[in-house]
């Protein structure tokens, strides 16, 4: 499941839903348009597959360029993971 949120003047908002199935060794691109100062996505993975599923998310910029600033790839997620 994939869920997408907007905050504008501290109210959360769904934006985006979306139920994925996906197989294995298959890669999915998405792409959402997000024109806001706070935004959220939420992935929920479940299944089999559950612990071999990877997630990477990225920005990108007005002409369409990948912004690292707006990045969330699975090793950093890891990293975050084992600090909390």
């Amino acid at each position: 499941m994939l869920q997408g949120f907007y905050n504008l003047d501290g109210i959360r908002t769904l934006y985006v839903s979306e139920l994925l199935m996906i197989n294995p060794n298959q890669i999915v691109n998405k792409e959402y348009f997000a024109d806001l100062d706070l935004f959220e996505f939420v992935f929920t993975i479940g299944g089999d597959a559950e612990e071999d599923t990877a997630v990477s998310v990225w920005g990108k910029n007005e002409i369409g360029q990948l912004v690292t600033a707006h990045r969330l790839i699975y090793s950093e997620l890891e990293e975050v993971m084992v600090i909390l």
